[in-house]
């Protein structure tokens, strides 16, 4: 598929001499990438003819009525997703309304999610931190009055299955949030370098109001060092005294409340999973009362066979399943420091040991995170009353569905999400950083990671401005 700017610069040469058609013209028109070869050829060879082309394709588009458009924009889908070559006529269809008339992009001015490019002595540079983009999938949101799209969608070559993200999603109630109900995840064969050209042609589709890929995020991890492994005792557990947990304590006892927190706040940890049976864990995890155990029924009706502590979400959605028990460890882990059971003569203590925890399994046993998995366990940490929402994890892409989940869920949820562990700041500053996603939205409590004496480890993530919108991150100190 041609790069879109071609097309601009095509339209911008329609008034060019059709003499002039030396190599330094085309280069200063941009005119170096092209459908393909032989229509380079033919540029090179008359500029003018190939703009008439461009033309005459989209006065014969205009002319189409919405199911005509329609039809050939799934034509030319089909030939994007299997990597065939384009033509000026799948190029035109696969424009949106304000492409093919030559306007920008409505609304650019406030969209721009992800402004990273920066002018050095005249060249434009980007110094973004790439997100990872999943091969073989991408999101978007077909608003329910139109959602015959989706059933559409199916329909067309190389596409293998469109699903709901949300199961038995309900509209939002919360003011100015869309309908989680809209959102769906297509199912293709395309590796990560295809992706961005298939999320561009299917916003040509005027039923779909997103587009975006499936970005990747990976869990914080560090590793220990020699020296931290010692018993599970809570002298060893030293975040305690950094972050002033054990004072926190002592004022909620002064206060007359438990120094463990209420047993009915509940925390979702999105992670790898909870290992439910740790006899360290099994105490404090949340039970879905709603569920009869073990009995192979959907008893609540919401899409989920016995989940009793929680789901995994992890991949396609037939595996899906109502255990999510940890393979990986990192969960367990975090689980552990927010509510590992006290005063049980076992390991150490949870920061809220009092606490529920609901177990959401979004990890691979790799340890890698998809945004289509994270948006599913989110609305259903939402959907069954969770108070927090735990995300140990981050990426550089910024995912729309994500983003809308966490809407949802920050109209009854405390958000929490790891600042990240590279070491760089969470803007470019001056030159190199980049946001964190999800700690770098505004509603999520981003948390950098300290040393045993309260000030930042240099490996975290950090705040390149003070109060800059970009990340609220927090970093508890001992003379704080």
């Amino acid at each position: 598929m041609s790069n879109p700017t071609v097309i601009d610069s095509v339209k911008s040469i329609a008034s060019v001499d059709a003499s002039d058609s030396s190599s330094s013209v085309l280069k200063s028109k941009g005119i170096e990438e092209i459908v393909s070869s032989s229509d380079k050829v033919e540029l090179v060879a008359n500029p003018a003819s190939y703009a008439d082309s461009y033309r005459s394709s989209l006065e014969r588009f205009e002319a189409l009525d919405q199911v005509e458009k329609r039809v050939e924009r799934k034509i030319a889908l089909t030939k994007v997703i299997s990597g065939d070559e384009t033509t000026i006529s799948d190029e035109v269809a696969l424009q949106q309304s304000w492409e093919r008339v030559g306007q920008a992009e409505p609304g650019y001015q406030h969209n721009r999610k992800d402004d990273t490019k920066i002018d050095v002595n005249g060249t434009v540079i980007d110094i973004a931190q790439p997100g990872v983009i999943v091969p073989d999938s991408v999101m978007v949101y077909v608003s329910p009055s139109k959602s015959t799209m989706a059933s559409e969608l199916k329909t067309i070559a190389g596409i293998k299955n469109v699903v709901p993200v949300f199961k038995n999603a309900k509209p939002s109630s919360v003011p100015g949030v869309r309908d989680p109900s809209g959102w769906y995840k297509i199912e293709l064969e395309a590796p990560a370098s295809r992706i961005k050209t298939i999320v561009r042609a299917l916003k040509s589709f005027d039923e779909i109001d997103e587009a975006e890929p499936v970005f990747e995020r990976k869990l914080s991890i560090t590793r220990p060092l020699a020296s931290d492994l010692n018993d599970p005792k809570i002298g060893d557990q030293w975040h305690l005294d950094a972050a002033r947990v054990k004072e926190a304590w002592a004022y909620l006892e002064e206060s007359g409340l438990p120094a463990g927190g209420s047993e009915s706040i509940v925390v979702a940890v999105i992670d790898t999973g909870v290992d439910y049976n740790h006899p360290d864990l099994s105490a404090n995890m949340w039970v879905n009362n709603q569920e009869i155990p073990s009995n192979g029924v959907d008893d609540d009706n919401n899409g989920f066979v016995d989940d009793i502590h929680g789901v995994s979400v992890v991949s396609e959605s037939y595996s899906h399943s109502g255990d999510p028990d940890d393979d990986h460890g990192h969960g367990t882990h975090v689980a552990g420091i927010v509510a590992s059971t006290g005063a049980n003569e076992l390991g150490g203590v949870g920061v809220a040991y009092n606490s529920k925890i609901m177990a959401i399994k979004a990890a691979q046993y790799s340890g890698v995170l998809t945004t289509a998995d994270i948006a599913e366990g989110i609305y259903y940490a939402v959907d069954n009353g969770a108070d927090v929402i735990n995300m140990s994890f981050g990426g550089y892409g910024r995912s729309q569905v994500e983003e809308d989940a966490l809407a949802i869920a920050y109209s009854q949820a405390v958000l929490v999400a790891a600042a990240g562990n590279d070491g760089i700041a969470n803007q470019p500053c001056p030159t190199i950083g980049g946001p964190m996603y999800p700690a770098a939205h505004a509603w999520v409590i981003g948390v950098m990671a300290s040393t045993p004496t309260g000030i930042r480890a240099g490996f975290s993530n950090k705040e390149c401005l003070i109060f800059n919108q970009s990340f609220f991150t927090v970093l508890i100190r001992k003379d704080s």
